[in-house]
């Protein structure tokens, strides 16, 4: 039996990490999921536990309507997080020096003078 082309260019050991990582992904996905159906079936068991006990209407229309507008602001605050990104906003700042010191403002030569009269321009 011979083995595919692409199976023979890896090693033994690229083989095994391979398999490794998907594994660990397929794991991953395995965790989520077993979490989700847990927290649903909380949810549940919380919803319907005291019999007899309804919920008014205003309330799932509260809750609903606090729901979406959470999502909203979150959504809002991501592509904003996106947009200065993708904008520079987020880069660090670049100082510039002047390379003289007629291009300077009076209050910065006077306030620079301040902060360290040792290297005093006259």
């Amino acid at each position: 039996m011979q083995l595919p082309l692409s199976d023979c260019r890896l090693t033994g050991t690229r083989r095994l990490r391979r398999l490794f990582q998907s594994m660990g992904r397929r794991l991953v996905i395995a965790t989520l999921f077993l979490l989700l159906g847990a927290a649903l079936y909380v949810g549940y068991l919380g919803w319907t536990s005291a019999p007899g006990v309804t919920v008014p209407t205003y309330a799932i229309v509260a809750a609903i309507v606090g729901v979406v507008l959470s999502a909203l602001i979150g959504g809002g605050l991501m592509g904003l997080l996106f947009y200065s990104s993708r904008r520079g906003h987020d880069e660090p700042p670049q100082f510039e020096s002047a390379t003289s010191t007629e291009e300077e403002a009076p209050a910065a030569r006077i306030a620079s003078d301040d902060i360290r009269p040792e290297t005093r321009r006259t």
